[in-house]
């Protein structure tokens, strides 16, 4: 069962949303009006509307806005503002991917915009995963917590780059993607690197326990992890072999932030990001385009409806019609609604209340 956040968010500005109650109040004008083209319209006929609030994606967006006013960044404060406001659901027409997003700001840390980005970046990987021989997912982390993000990323960056020209990395990795993670605690930032990598050993590879220096390491592992000492790199966090999903799970890590970050880090990783590649290709992968220009683009669309509009027909048609888009609502964190009286996703998709 999901919580329930009962809590209306402060961080909501005035000056983008007059009537901060429009987005789950039934009664007043609602934040989006655009009509919705891929499901009828059903009369609500007195059902009761479900209890749902925006969940942390939006409430996080609103902080930053905030956070940017408070700066003097006023620009990126009204474009972060905007995008967070006119939030619709969208079906791509090619791919039938089902994904939230509005007038986009492009902000490097907005929560929307990542939304988008991650749901076209797990289907880049999941297309360049089906052209590799034996694709791996491998994650390396810098051995080093670090207080200055914006200096040690440069030279996280350059260290990286020199991993990808060394000569066991070209010997045995044909090509493959990049994305940068960044996460904090007390101890300062770390960063990480996933990598979607097309290995030309035949063998899978799994996440066997120990380092370069104990045998029951394979000797791939072996290699690879003597090469990161030699450039100062880090460590091999995990590497096993890719199956059907996994460009959901790689994506995941795209900008990955939540709203217990304070603004001190926010402001970090605006000012650390500036004019900086957070993932991309390399090798045989490099062919197919930038990737980071790619999952920007945003294809031919259909309007869903507002967030209030789906789950209100979701909720009117007994569980039945739209149970997949709200489902994704969920999931992609846009919104928090009280599950109770069902006990699991497969009796929210289909309908079927428990006992």
């Amino acid at each position: 069962m999901l919580g329930l956040d009962t809590n209306k968010h402060l961080d909501i500005s005035p000056k983008v949303l007059p009537n901060r109650n429009a987005f789950w109040n039934e009664n007043v004008t609602r934040m989006l009006h655009f009509p919705a083209i891929i499901y009828p319209q059903i009369p609500f006929s007195g059902r009761q509307k479900p209890n749902f609030v925006p969940a942390w994606r939006l409430k996080f967006a609103f902080k930053i806005e905030n956070m940017y006013r408070r700066l003097g960044w006023d620009k990126k404060a009204k474009k972060i503002g905007i995008c967070a406001n006119t939030v619709q659901v969208r079906r791509e027409l090619e791919s039938q991917m089902i994904y939230v997003s509005g007038i986009r700001c492009h902000d490097r840390v907005c929560p929307i915009c990542n939304s988008f980005r991650a749901s076209k970046l797990a289907r880049r990987v999941e297309d360049v995963m089906v052209a590799m021989k034996n694709p791996h997912f491998l994650t390396i982390t810098n051995s080093n917590r670090v207080q200055e993000l914006k200096e040690n990323f440069d030279l996280f960056l350059q260290k990286m780059s020199k991993l990808r020209r060394a000569n066991f990395f070209k010997k045995n990795i044909s090509g493959g993607l990049y994305f940068i993670e960044f996460t904090k605690n007390n101890d300062g930032w770390h960063i990480h690197s996933h990598m979607l990598v097309d290995v030309k050993v035949e063998k899978k590879i799994y996440n066997l326990s120990g380092s370069y220096y104990n045998l029951r390491v394979s000797e791939f592992k072996q290699g690879l992890e003597k090469s990161l000492q030699k450039v100062s790199l880090g460590s091999i966090s995990s590497i096993n072999p890719c199956f059907p999903g996994t460009g959901k799970e790689i994506s995941k890590y795209l900008a990955k932030m939540g709203l217990d970050m304070q603004e001190d880090d926010i402001r970090d990783l605006v000012i650390s990001l500036k004019n900086r590649r957070i993932c991309g290709s390399f090798g045989s992968v490099r062919k197919t385009g930038d990737i980071e220009k790619q999952i920007e683009v945003e294809k031919d669309f259909e309007v869903v409806g507002s967030i209030s509009d789906c789950v209100s027909r979701w909720w009117a048609s007994g569980y039945k019609l739209g149970s997949d888009v709200v489902l994704e609502l969920v999931r992609s964190g846009f919104i928090e609604i009280n599950f109770e009286n069902f006990e699991n996703e497969y009796q929210i998709r289909t309908g079927e209340r428990g006992g």
